[in-house]
């Protein structure tokens, strides 16, 4: 007795030729969309806030408090300031000063953002998040670098800043 190997049935081959409209749009929504950001509108700043920063490192006694008024000019995502700000540190060899108050490449993603400034020249970046359009209120962390007799402190904490 011969064993006759079962025949396989295949269904016939066809070819799909697709239009390249359709294959665009079959691209844009397999890699998440075409033609529309994903990225959200950014928050719209208004002119002049009061702020406050106060920064800490526990561990060496260093403690800035900063508190001032900034104005502050936007182009789209993009922010900068310039203000005046008085400085209150202990531990650092500086106890007291008014100076220039400056917010420089900042940036808003949607209602996050983030800029760099100084506190007493020591380089200085915040992060947070914004309320209300245009922006009524600010908030979040900032960190500084200290430079003091050769050695670098980092200091920590809360900002938070409200429109006038």
């Amino acid at each position: 007795m011969s064993v006759r190997p079962s025949r396989v049935i295949r269904p016939p081959i066809r070819e799909i030729h697709l239009a390249a409209p359709a294959v665009t749009v079959l691209l844009c929504l397999a890699l998440g969309g075409c033609g529309s950001s994903t990225e959200p509108e950014p928050a719209t700043l208004g002119s002049i806030y009061s702020y406050s920063i106060d920064i800490v490192n526990e561990r060496e006694g260093m403690v800035c408090a900063v508190e001032g008024m900034i104005t502050f000019v936007q182009e789209d995502a993009d922010f900068e300031g310039v203000g005046e700000e008085v400085v209150s540190c202990s531990g650092l060899g500086t106890e007291f000063t008014e100076e220039e108050g400056q917010a420089f490449e900042g940036m808003f993603r949607g209602r996050r953002l983030n800029f760099d400034f100084n506190v007493l020249n020591a380089p200085c970046e915040a992060r947070g998040r914004s309320t209300g359009d245009p922006v009524q209120s600010m908030s979040g962390t900032a960190t500084c670098l200290f430079l003091v007799n050769g050695r670098i402190f980092q200091l920590e904490g809360p900002w938070q800043a409200q429109l006038m």
